[in-house]
Order: C-alpha cells, then sequence, then structure tokens
C-alpha cells in the first residue's frame, strides 16, 4: 500500500511541477528506527501515520489518515510551495521604502493581493489534480 500511494503522488506532482519529493522533506517507510526530518508517512494497520518532525524531534503526529487525506495533504505543501516560488512577494527594497515613507497600508494591501494570488493558484493546481481536493481546500481556509 505504502508504495501505491508514494507512486500515485509522485504521478500527480508532474502535472504541476518537476518536484523530486525527498526534496521537499517528504519520506515514505515502514516503521523506521528514526524519522528523517520533514514529513514522514509511515503505514499502519488502519492506514496512514503523518510524522512531522524537527531538528530531530516529533513536532506532531496524524494518524490513521486514509490514503485520499495523506495524498491531499502531501500535495497541498507541494501546491503551497510552487506557489511562493511561483507567486513572488515584494523585494526588500520596496518594503524597507514603504516603511521608510510611513505606508504601512499599502504594505498590508499588498501583502494581501500577495496571499490571494498564491491561494487562488494553490486552487487551481488542487483542483487540477483532484476536484475533491480542492472543496477540501476552500472549506480550510
Amino acid at each position: 500500500m505504502l508504495a501505491e500511494l508514494k507512486t500515485k503522488i509522485e504521478n500527480e506532482v508532474p502535472e504541476i511541477n518537476n518536484i523530486n519529493l525527498s526534496n521537499l522533506g517528504i519520506y515514505f517507510m515502514k516503521q523506521p528506527p528514526y524519522f528523517p526530518e520533514g514529513i514522514n508517512v509511515v503505514e499502519n494497520n488502519d492506514g496512514y501515520n503523518l510524522i512531522f518532525t524537527e531538528r530531530g524531534k516529533i513536532t506532531s503526529e496524524d494518524i490513521d489518515l486514509t490514503a485520499d487525506e495523506v495524498e491531499y495533504r502531501l500535495l497541498k505543501v507541494i501546491a503551497q510551495t510552487i506557489s511562493s516560488e511561483k507567486i513572488g512577494g515584494i523585494s526588500e527594497f520596496e518594503i524597507n521604502e514603504l516603511i521608510n515613507n510611513q505606508e504601512f497600508d499599502k504594505i498590508e494591501q499588498l501583502v494581501k493581493q500577495m496571499k490571494e494570488k498564491r491561494y487562488q493558484y494553490e486552487k487551481k493546481i488542487l483542483g487540477k489534480i483532484n476536484p475533491k481536493y480542492l472543496i477540501w481546500y476552500e472549506s480550510e481556509n
């Protein structure tokens, strides 16, 4: 089951970008002696566990997830990564200029616009892969 899930997700990823899952810190494994830094997908008797690690420690764990739930969560991470690369933010120079000119409303407006562009891009990616994931994503926000 674990290998099938990994293959399914890897087959979805080329639709949105050529990304190596391990470069994003996403690993698929049976019960390992340790968990690498990032997101670890571990098969259990009732489905899958997502183990999140940081600096060698487990920060959170979601247990007994279905294959769809795991796929959605991982694809959401990938979509967010891609949207942050594709839709850049404001340059540091521009922000400093706005701060120096005390144009804080303008900064807030630019940040909102950037967030909205990223959100729309992420919706587009997830909807392309599976319309159900688009509905889940919209219900979270």
